[in-house]
């Protein structure tokens, strides 16, 4: 169990693995890579063929597949990365009050303080301009569905 979440923490939101589990065992009994489509006329059609199952892959070979095909979430990371030049220019701040107390080092890390803040509210515009624009599109992905569903249903009485 702990290696799917792994590997479905790897794949993300582009692909669907389907697992079934022996409810007694506690283990895997099959499992089914799928690409993961918006548009479900394309992610239900006979056209989203399977990518890998148990039948013919291993959990390695999965693994393996996740970690090749992984995308690294650049908001994530960026943000990790301006928390931990933060923390380092917190510890230089207090080491510059106890022994240096230069001017030069002050100057050098209101600089940095600066450029954090900067990109952060960049790259949080950036990050809130996406998310816009994917609920966008599931929301005209689901009105597409309901009006589907709709004539289809008009169609059948």
């Amino acid at each position: 169990m702990k290696e799917i979440n792994e590997i479905r923490k790897l794949l993300g939101n582009d692909y669907h693995l389907s697992v079934k589990y022996s409810v007694f065992e506690s283990k895997i009994q099959e499992w089914k890579l799928y690409r993961n489509y918006n548009d479900t006329r394309v992610y239900f059609s006979p056209d989203n063929k399977l990518i890998m199952s148990n039948e013919t892959n291993t959990i390695d070979d999965l693994y393996n597949f996740a970690k090749k095909h992984h995308k690294i979430d650049e908001h994530l990371y960026m943000s990790k990365f301006n928390i931990i030049i933060a923390w380092l220019c917190l510890l230089l701040v207090i080491l510059n009050i106890v022994f240096f107390k230069n001017d030069i080092i002050r100057g050098f890390i209101l600089g940095i303080d600066f450029m954090i803040i900067v990109s952060s509210l960049v790259s949080h515009n950036i990050w809130n301009k996406n998310w816009k624009v994917n609920m966008l599109e599931l929301q005209e992905n689901l009105e597409k569905i309901c009006k589907e569903y709709k004539n289809e249903t008009t169609r059948r009485d």
